[in-house]
């Protein structure tokens, strides 16, 4: 099957059905919020039909997503068979998995083999994939000419991971583009326009310090906040600082809490000890006192210090 009439355009998803009607309708770049991820696990079972290899790979990539053990193993038995059904989407997701090692072995060699079989169907995810490939030499030899041919193929389907990574290397003058940071606004802010979390994080930095267009803090600020809404950490923990110092924006201690609670949830340590420590320092209301120790104490877990010399002294 030739996937090039597929839609990879990001879009954007709010729950289950509407994630499960995007994968049968051929969208292939499919965004939610993270914090859904669980509950849409929960219900995707119900909803589909095992006996359709479209709606087998709808759960498989959200067991990927995930991204834990006992995910990843589940994500494995059910990507492996669709393979051998010959289901290309599935092939890109398994070529990922051996690139990261996720859940099976890590294996440049397989994980360009099974890219460049996706790629030859015209399934634009994996000549993102095989473009990095050739740029890194990740399972086959260094080429910067084929690897940008292969992004220009995925900037024409509108896919956001092409844009990414083109602005990319306009952004640090790699792999054959010149370092233009004007271009690489450009792009980052193409794909930001499809939800594309580390575009939209690249692009309120670069709006924050006037790199590649004029300063603009209030830009910069709500492309943070989009960032931090599609589960960037590193976004969410910034907000907190902002709001928390008052650096940019005015002080906010709540909305610097919800932030840093966001990024504690993600598992971030730093953000676990601020959370805590607001609440044991009664700088959030209404938030019993133990429920910041418990946050003292998974930072303290992680081996953040300052965690466990605030718990000391308790």
């Amino acid at each position: 099957m030739d996937y090039s009439f597929s839609y990879y355009r990001g879009r954007y998803v709010y729950d289950t059905k509407d994630y499960l009607s995007a994968i049968r309708a051929g969208f292939f770049n499919v965004i939610y919020d993270p914090k859904n991820r669980n509950k849409m696990l929960d219900e995707i079972e119900r909803l589909i039909d095992f006996y359709s290899s479209v709606d087998l790979y709808a759960l498989a990539k959200l067991l990927y997503d995930k991204g834990k053990e006992d995910s990843l193993s589940r994500a494995y038995c059910i990507i492996d068979m669709l393979v051998s059904w010959d289901y290309v989407p599935a092939k890109y997701i398994l070529g990922q998995m051996h690139f990261y090692g996720a859940g099976i072995s890590k294996d440049l060699n397989r994980f360009f083999e099974l890219s460049l079989e996706a790629a030859n169907a015209n399934f634009i995810p994996a000549k993102n994939a095989l473009a990095l490939a050739y740029f890194n030499g990740y399972g086959c030899k260094v080429d910067y000419a084929k690897g940008r041919q292969l992004l220009d193929e995925c900037v024409k389907s509108y896919y956001s991971w092409g844009y990414y990574n083109i602005g990319i290397g306009y952004f640090n003058g790699s792999y054959g583009y010149p370092k233009d940071v004007y271009k690489a606004f450009e792009y980052f802010k193409s794909a930001a326009e499809q939800f594309h979390v580390n575009a939209t994080y690249n692009l309120a930095l670069m709006y924050l310090n006037g790199n590649g267009c004029s300063k603009n803090v209030e830009k910069g600020l709500s492309e943070l906040v989009n960032a931090a809404h599609l589960g960037h950490v590193t976004s969410q923990k910034k907000l907190g600082d902002y709001y928390y110092f008052g650096k940019i924006t005015a002080k906010n201690l709540d909305k610097a809490y919800d932030y840093y609670l966001m990024a504690a949830e993600n598992g971030d340590a730093y953000s676990m000890y601020s959370v805590g420590y607001m609440i044991v320092n009664k700088e959030k209301a209404w938030v019993d006192r133990y429920v910041g120790i418990d946050w003292l104490r998974k930072a303290a877990y992680l081996g953040y210090e300052s965690a466990q010399e605030l718990l000391n002294k308790l």
